[in-house]
């Protein structure tokens, strides 16, 4: 049972642990998805004043920067890109972000790449005078990330299952500690979970019908004995397999056996003589016998009956 608790608790712990990671680390993506547009749409807004205070030569002023500045002239025209040479660069009216900041001042977007793995932000700002100014940065996918991550993952996995496993083993020793401790002799006396105790009431009850039973058998036992002791006639009563299950005073004398050692000996060897050996064969096989055989000088005449229950010998 205990291997039994401890599986089922290892697959539990485990499955919470997985599934908090995984919320964990989607909720953390998803935030700072967030805070990087927001980062990226603060930095617009200051470069964009910078622009419409100071003209293009604002942004050729600027440090170099994590983040892509591109502005785009009325015509799509690309007047400026600190990543990349604008002649190189094509019509940008195209752009979402820009079609979008050209209709509602403020535009934004995202694009993926499989090829890099990542995915790539924009946010676009219309200036006073038509043009768009957009500020756009890198953030790696989830694969991506994960991909990247493979070998701490698998080092935060063992150590996962490690601490699962270890989890696990003390829970189904604490819940299976109670069930081993139950004394099934005295169930009453017994501090376990409250939901076993009518269980145990049942047992409690069990036992004393037990008990009682016995109590019934051996008085019924120490008749018989009392009874068959004071026989003149000699009483042996076997098992199904010929082993002596009782044996009174009189056919223990007449075998010349200890009453108490011939208990569960065959009764072949109490004697072997041939009367006797095709009574008990007759016996065993559902047949009464009537037989003599001489013993010490003198001659016995022997009856076997057999017990019969549902047509078979007991």
């Amino acid at each position: 049972m205990t291997k039994r608790v401890f599986w089922s608790m290892f697959a539990i712990v485990l499955a919470v642990l997985v599934l908090v990671t995984t919320l964990v680390g989607g909720v953390l993506y998803s935030s700072f998805e967030t805070q990087l547009a927001d980062e990226l749409a603060q930095e617009a807004q200051f470069a964009a004043q910078g622009v419409e205070d100071s003209g293009i030569s604002y942004l050729a002023s600027l440090p170099q920067s994590a983040n892509r500045l591109t502005l785009v002239a009325q015509d799509g025209t690309v007047l400026f890109d600190n990543e990349a040479d604008t002649a190189a660069l094509g019509n940008h009216n195209d752009r979402e972000e820009i079609v979008e900041a050209r209709a509602t001042g403020v535009g934004d977007s995202v694009r993926y790449s499989s090829t890099l793995g990542a995915k790539t932000i924009y946010h676009a700002v219309l200036l006073d005078d038509g043009m768009v100014l957009r500020v756009s940065t890198v953030q790696d996918s989830v694969l991506s990330l994960l991909a990247r991550l493979v070998q701490p993952l698998v080092i935060i996995l063992a150590i996962v299952l490690a601490l699962a496993a270890f989890l696990a083993y003390l829970l189904a020793r604490r819940i299976t500690r109670p069930l081993n401790d139950i004394d099934l002799e005295h169930p009453e006396q017994c501090e376990t979970y409250e939901e076993l105790s009518p269980l145990l009431v049942k047992i409690h009850a069990q036992n004393r019908t037990i008990e009682t039973q016995m109590d019934d058998l051996r008085h019924r036992q120490q008749e018989l004995a009392q009874i068959t002791a004071h026989m003149q006639e000699g009483l042996v009563v076997t098992d199904a397999s010929g082993e002596v299950l009782s044996i009174n005073r009189m056919a223990s004398e007449l075998f010349d056996a200890d009453e108490t050692r011939s208990v569960g000996r065959s009764i072949l060897e109490l004697d072997r003589s041939d009367a006797l050996r095709t009574a008990i064969a007759s016996a065993l096989e559902g047949r009464s016998a009537d037989a003599s055989t001489d013993i010490a000088g003198r001659r016995y005449r022997f009856i076997a009956s057999p017990v019969l229950e549902d047509g078979a010998v007991t």
